[in-house]
Formats: structure tokens, sequence, C-alpha cells
């Protein structure tokens, strides 16, 4: 799921999140969802919140207005995007994906609009932004280390 303000505050990623999370709770409620014969009731042992630094939002502004490929006004206008790096937990790191996830991000155009920043900032400040997936453990019901594996604590 994503983390409650949606990343950027996207109404999509807000409702899924919303949902996820309900869903991550309601899992194993076996009142919720009654089971058919032979069925055991199963519960997830993580939810993971997906996210981004505001640190790295605000270092994307701030070299893209060095670059001249966004107004001050423009970075004004954005609102507070991503989580504060002290709650993000876990970084998983996926530089060898970065092309697929940017085609992936590009072909949103709610999310990503033709006159959006990220479109215009050049190539080298979009690879560092893509090369990580950050996320916050929102909740275990394992033992884990917050900061490791998004599958530590977890039998596979």
């Amino acid at each position: 799921a994503y983390d409650p303000y949606g990343g950027y505050g996207h109404p999509d990623h807000i409702q899924v999140h919303r949902i996820g999370t309900a869903a991550f709770y309601g899992a194993g409620d076996v009142g919720r969802f009654p089971l058919e014969d032979g069925e055991e009731a199963w519960e997830p042992s993580k939810l993971y919140w997906a996210t981004f630094p505001r640190s790295a939002v605000r270092r994307m502004q701030e070299m893209q207005l060095e670059a001249g490929t966004m107004t001050a006004e423009e970075a004004a206008a954005e609102p507070a995007a991503g989580s504060r790096d002290e709650d993000i937990t876990t970084w998983i790191d996926v530089d060898g994906q970065q092309d697929r996830k940017e085609r992936a991000v590009l072909a949103h155009n709610t999310q990503i609009p033709a006159d959006s920043w990220f479109r215009g900032m050049p190539q080298e400040m979009r690879d560092g932004f893509l090369g990580t997936e950050p996320f916050t453990l929102a909740f275990s019901r394992v033992a884990c280390d917050p900061a490791g594996e998004l599958f530590d604590g977890i039998e596979v």
C-alpha cells in the first residue's frame, strides 16, 4: 500500500492506502470473510507502505531550479510530497530496473502529466530518484529488523 498521503497526494494512491491497509487488518477475520470447508484463516505478517523521501524531492527541485528546468513558482506550488527520511525503514536497490520503472511511471498521465516537472528533469536526476524503492514498515506481526529486507522474519 502507499503511505497515508499517497506519496504526493494523488487521490488514487490515497484510496489504495485506505483499501490496502484495511485489507491487511481485515485479513484472517472469519467474521468478515467466512471460510469454505477445509480452508484456514490467514493473516499477512507485515504491512509496508511505499513512499519516497521528502529530502529527495527537495533535492530534485533544487537541481531543477539550478538547471532552469523548474521555476521558483512551480517549486512553491508543489505540495510537500513523500515521507520524512527518518520514517523510512527499508530501502531496496532497484538500479537495474530503472528503465522499466520509468516507463511504467511515465505511462500514467494522471500521475505525471505532460507538463510535470518530473518529465522535464534531466535523465541523470531521474535515475538518482528511481534507483531505490523506499518503504515504511507500518506494522509487523513477526520479530524483524525494521531496517532489514522486506521479507525479514517471514518464512517463505
